[in-house]
């Protein structure tokens, strides 16, 4: 095992051709089914938003986002003549009506508008493929960097969220570059090296508020790791010199993170205090620091990150855990994380992270193991949102990146003839899984619960129904011969009838039984999720939890993709009629 860049071999031909493969496959894949999946809920806000960016130089709509990854995302829109709805939505600050507005401004290029977003995606998914090939080349050579950046490529959880307009993603690519930037000056620390580590700190934190985490870990890393910081010494150096170098170090990496950070919001409102914010402050800790000595501080950061900040914290609570079958109110579990992992991670995936955390680590692998699974910690007590394997996602193709070692070992050092027969077979276990699963991988769900059309019972929200499926409804619809409108009750933002689907929303079982039709549903739903609906007009209704569970007691008639479900009006409509 190398843990030095010192001793790499330039790539030959043959691991040239291998690498390209995999980046090929893995663009066919998210590009292809990126084609089939409708506008989900959160991508149905952040373009918008993100098009305001460019549009305004203004972050007034959703300031409980970091606005780097929306600048990006936001490139394509500018060589397209889209409208910007300057209505009710943008003078009220609400992104959701923003959003709203957007899609009718736009109704007829709407879903083009997004596919052509979604390629930004894409890149942060090869970019983070390429990432997790250059770190583990370091420590595995050649062929360990090529297993891991195939289990990347191959990660169900990777292909879902990158064909979108994902925050998600891009926070994974950045997340990756800091850590590639922080192992490289860890490797030979300098001046130099500290300033691009601080640089690329300041990208992941204006990504997503949680890109924070790293900038708490990275210098407590350096004080524990690096005996001169500064690399201006050769050899130990005493005690009172080196917590100086340790001060000055910190010191850099934070004002380089900041720069870059505040210019992702264009350094607008800029060391202001506390005390001077015009508005009051919703949670408990900004309050109390604003009423403290410390609210008269300026702080050298940007008045929308702050309120932001405040919003993420005041409205952490009042969000919904879906466990055991139920949505349960305002509850929250450290477990929830490594549940979903456990839920919707290929199982011989699964397998090669166990073995890769299993031996002894290196220190650069201790790096990479300590920032991945402390970040998993730091999801998992800190925040109130139980919603989504995606929290983590930046910590995954970490856990892939070791996954390397397994290579290394099983294919060269333990039992070769056996070792190689298991490493390629579970690789061929998962492309089997993941070709299985195309186009649905955000609802993938791994056999462990029965493969991903059981998985709705064990997961919801981003997990399984993110709003994904309604092109999936329209073919069912169209094959079926289904011309009347339907009942819909649908998990997503944009409205199904920009898709092509004619439907009335159903509010209630006595609804249907007086005029029975056929009936879609989002899993959700069925589940009991109490999450705002819309009709086909606009007008927004908010269900009670476990209001739609009722449908439950029947047996679909088909599905419209993974997270829809379907009845036919005969089912529903004949034992309906035989309880009366």
């Amino acid at each position: 095992m190398s843990n030095t860049s010192n001793q790499r071999p330039p790539l030959s031909s043959l691991n040239k051709i291998a690498l390209f493969a995999i980046l090929a496959l893995h663009l066919f894949i998210a590009s292809s089914s990126m084609q089939q999946t409708s506008v989900t809920i959160d991508e149905y806000s952040h373009l918008p938003a993100a098009h305001s960016y460019w549009q305004t130089g203004e972050f007034r709509l959703d300031s409980l986002n970091t606005p780097l990854v929306r600048w990006i995302y936001g490139i394509p829109l500018q060589f397209q003549d889209i409208a910007f709805p300057m209505a009710e939505g943008w003078e009220s600050k609400n992104h959701w009506t923003f959003a709203y507005e957007y899609q009718y401004a736009n109704a007829e290029n709407y879903h083009d508008i997004f596919v052509s977003a979604r390629y930004v995606g894409i890149l942060f998914g090869l970019g983070t493929i390429l990432l997790v090939f250059w770190l583990a080349r370091r420590f595995y050579g050649v062929q360990g960097a090529l297993f891991a950046s195939f289990l990347t490529a191959f990660s169900p959880e990777i292909i879902a969220h990158d064909r979108l307009v994902s925050i998600d993603i891009g926070l994974t690519f950045f997340f990756l570059l800091n850590v590639a930037c922080f192992i490289w000056y860890l490797d030979r620390p300098s001046l130099g090296r500290l300033l691009v580590t601080g640089l690329s700190l300041g990208a992941v934190v204006a990504a997503k508020f949680s890109g924070v985490w790293l900038a708490l870990m990275e210098p407590l890393l350096i004080v524990l790791l690096v005996q001169n910081p500064l690399g201006k010494q050769q050899g130990l150096i005493g005690l009172q010199k080196r917590i100086v170098h340790w001060i000055g170090a910190v010191l850099i990496l934070a004002v380089s993170a900041i720069i870059i950070f505040d210019a992702c919001y264009l350094f607008r409102y800029v060391f202001i205090s506390l005390a001077e914010y015009p508005f009051a402050f919703k949670s408990e800790l900004m309050i109390a620091i604003k009423e403290s000595l410390l609210g008269v501080i300026s702080l050298p950061l940007p008045a929308e990150f702050v309120i932001g900040l405040d919003a993420q914290m005041a409205g952490s609570k009042g969000y919904v855990t879906f466990s055991n079958g139920e949505f349960l109110q305002n509850q929250t579990f450290w477990w929830y994380y490594l549940y979903s992992f456990l839920l919707k991670t290929p199982v011989p995936l699964i397998a090669i992270i166990f073995l890769a955390l299993w031996k002894k680590w290196e220190r650069d692998e201790t790096v990479v193991a300590t920032l991945a699974l402390s970040f998993i910690l730091f999801i998992s007590f800190a925040t109130q949102k139980n919603i989504g394997l995606r929290y983590i996602l930046p910590a995954l193709p970490l856990l892939y990146l070791l996954g390397g070692r397994v290579f290394d070992t099983f294919w060269y050092k333990y039992r070769p003839d056996l070792g190689r027969f298991f490493v390629a077979f579970l690789s061929l276990l998962l492309v089997a899984g993941v070709a299985k699963a195309y186009p649905h991988y955000l609802s993938y769900s791994n056999l462990l619960i029965g493969g991903d059309s059981k998985g709705y019972k064990n997961l919801a929200d981003s997990n399984y129904d993110w709003g994904q499926d309604l092109i999936h409804l329209k073919r069912y619809l169209d094959k079926e011969g289904i011309n009347e409108p339907i009942y819909l009750v649908y998990f997503g933002g944009p409205n199904p009838a920009v898709y092509g689907i004619d439907y009335e929303l159903l509010i209630s079982r006595e609804q249907f039984e007086k005029e029975p039709r056929p009936i879609a549903i989002s899993t959700n739903y069925i589940n009991g999720y109490p999450f705002r609906l819309f009709d086909k007009n606009g007008n927004v209704y908010m269900p009670e939890i476990n209001q739609y569970s009722w449908l439950k007691e029947f047996k679909p008639s088909g599905r419209g993709g993974p997270s829809i479900l379907i009845f036919k009006k005969e089912a529903v409509g004949t034992k309906a009629a035989g309880r009366k």
